[in-house]
């Protein structure tokens, strides 16, 4: 899982809802829009397309943001999401590891693959 997008985004999410003065459950409804939409995206190595990743996930936060405070939320019982704050970073990091183990030596795969002649 690309930790520098989803974690960036899923904590700059936070702050916006914060900034823009909403209340607790608003920032738990921009977490869950958050790891419910965002935490499928891989790491396929430290390089160019990680800045792109990074634009993609500040912008999504700033969405994410005015979604929950406009009360669109993704229900705290979809997929990966719980309505336990602990539990939904429980959940995510094991979509990470066992989950992302596989996904992981694929691309691994597909890297070494590119660089073999």
């Amino acid at each position: 899982m690309c930790g520098c997008g989803v974690a960036a985004g899923i904590g700059a999410s936070a702050g916006v809802v914060y900034l823009l003065g909403g209340n607790q459950d608003k920032i738990m409804g921009a977490l869950y829009n958050m790891v419910g939409s965002i935490s499928g995206v891989i790491c396929d190595g430290a390089k160019e397309g990680c800045s792109y990743k990074l634009a993609l996930a500040s912008g999504w936060a700033v969405q994410s943001t005015l979604l929950a405070l406009h009360g669109s939320i993704i229900h705290n019982t979809d997929g990966i999401v719980h309505p336990d704050f602990r539990q939904l970073f429980k959940n995510l990091g094991h979509l990470c590891d066992p989950g992302m183990i596989a996904t992981d030596q694929a691309i691994l795969d597909v890297m070494i693959e590119k660089t073999t002649p």
